[in-house]
């Protein structure tokens, strides 16, 4: 091949030229799968060649012969044996025979389509993401496959921390660039379009139109987009990304909120807190293997480079993991005051573990200033029975079910407006809203996170609801203990 096809074919971008799921590399003489070299014959690499280099275009088979066999006599069935093994390695819809006429490489370039302009860049992390190696790899493989994958769970568990890794790895990946939307300082739903547009570059014409506009922009832009902290927009983003998803095929979105987008296609990664050893008897080598105690040590570490785990405090490390949930934003914050005044003196004021506050230099906003902040604004999300239903779980020490939930926060039996259908299906959107938890067991138990439980705590004595609770906890627990022994 000539020094000017041999421009032509890299156009100008280097020697690799990358598609979905598969990477040319003609000066290499190499082709990649899904990352992976994988062999090829000489003949059939040159007849991708001149696919390659024609890509989009029809090629007659003599223009097949003559640029892949280089003037040797063959017959015309060696183009299709060579065809053949190219969509085995391919795909069969990788390249499109046309009868009569040639073939045609089907299959796009990324490296052809119009990037995404540069947007806001994302928050520069702290140090490296700890204890989430493998929901990274799962994050990846999703947009790989899929078109919008949001990351849901509860405040602090570190959504944002982990979206920013996975940004980083597929940007590098596609060698493009991509767009990364904060949308926590919008409250008014009628901004999210001008703000999605202002960040993706996109010029709205004034009056009607403007979301046929954004969309029909970037219809042919490829690239990945970022949308962190949706959950207070979700009825103004949702149909919004419908119309994105069907006419702009070529982006890949991930999404971070406290709740799923419920949108045709969406893969939702409901991110758990960080794992905590069940048992604080563990080696520190064994204890340390577990994210939430990897990542206190190391942020007590980065402020105290005296400590260490070992023998010694290995037990209160863990025992102060577990009383943290293993939340990633509590623990940091805790890990502040340890290397200020000691893992002891931290464990002594778990009880007002809301107070809490982000170290100096941490970027959380006003929604993540103190742990009760990150409360206050998911509570605040809430509707009013809702807020009621979460409140009223808080006598629950150990876990629940539905039946118990609904005997404790129904009330139209003492003239309230909650009945026992209306707190089932509160139940269920505050598990959507990761405000409860469900057992992993598959048992149909519940539970709140201790930090969520202080906060439940505190609303139910702001509303002055203590005793009346209470005294319906109590009535419905004893009830289930008497049909158990009657049952014995």
């Amino acid at each position: 091949m000539s020094k000017g096809e041999d421009e032509s074919l890299n156009g100008g971008r280097g020697a690799a030229i990358h598609f979905d799921g598969w990477e040319f590399r003609p000066a290499q003489r190499q082709l990649l799968v899904q990352g992976v070299r994988v062999p090829i014959g000489g003949r059939a690499f040159e007849v991708l060649r001149v696919l390659v280099q024609r890509r989009g275009e029809v090629v007659t088979k003599d223009e097949l012969l003559a640029k892949a066999w280089h003037g040797v006599v063959v017959e015309e069935n060696n183009i299709s044996v060579q065809i053949r093994a190219l969509r085995k390695l391919l795909g069969a819809q990788t390249i499109t025979t046309l009868n009569g006429c040639g073939y045609q490489l089907s299959a796009a370039s990324r490296d052809d389509a119009p990037e995404l302009a540069a947007g806001t860049p994302p928050p520069e992390p702290l140090t490296e993401l700890l204890g989430r190696q493998a929901d990274l790899q799962v994050v990846l493989d999703r947009l790989a496959d899929v078109a919008l994958v949001t990351l849901t769970g509860p405040g602090g568990v570190g959504k944002t921390a982990l979206a920013r890794e996975a940004y980083s790895r597929r940007c590098a990946l596609l060698q493009r660039a991509g767009i990364w939307v904060d949308l926590a300082p919008v409250r008014e739903p009628q901004r999210v379009l001008t703000t999605l547009a202002q960040a993706l570059s996109v010029e709205l014409p004034a009056g009607s139109g403007q979301q046929d506009a954004l969309v029909a922009a970037l219809g042919h832009v490829e690239g990945l987009v970022v949308l962190d902290n949706c959950e207070h927009l979700h009825q103004a983003l949702a149909p919004l990304m419908q119309r994105a998803l069907s006419g702009a095929p070529g982006l890949r979105w991930l999404a971070t909120s406290r709740m799923p987008l419920r949108l045709p296609g969406e893969a939702v990664l409901r991110l758990e807190p960080l794992s905590v050893p069940a048992d604080g008897r563990l080696a520190p080598a064994q204890a340390i293997e577990h994210g939430a105690v990897a990542l206190l040590c190391k942020r007590v570490a980065d402020a105290d480079r005296r400590f260490r785990l070992d023998e010694a405090n290995v037990g209160a490390v863990v025992a102060l993991c577990d009383r943290l949930d293993g939340l990633p934003l509590a623990i940091e914050m805790a890990a502040a005051r340890v290397a200020a005044i000691g893992i002891d003196a931290v464990q002594g004021l778990l009880g007002q573990r809301l107070k809490l506050s982000a170290p100096p230099g941490r970027d959380g906003g006003v929604r993540n200033a103190t742990l009760r902040d990150t409360y206050d604004w998911s509570y605040g999300l809430l509707s009013a029975t809702e807020q009621m239903v979460f409140r009223r779980l808080e006598p629950f020490l150990g876990g629940f079910c539905a039946e118990l939930a609904q005997q404790v926060a129904s009330d139209d039996d003492e003239g309230g407006a909650i009945g026992a259908w209306e707190v089932l299906e509160a139940l269920a959107s505050l598990v959507d809203k990761s405000l409860v938890q469900r057992g992993k067991d598959g048992s149909g138990r519940f539970y709140l996170l201790e930090s969520a439980r202080e906060h439940a705590r505190a609303s139910l004595q702001s509303a002055g609801e203590c005793q009346q609770v209470q005294r319906r906890h109590a009535r419905a627990v004893a009830q289930r203990l008497a049909t158990a022994q009657a049952d014995a």
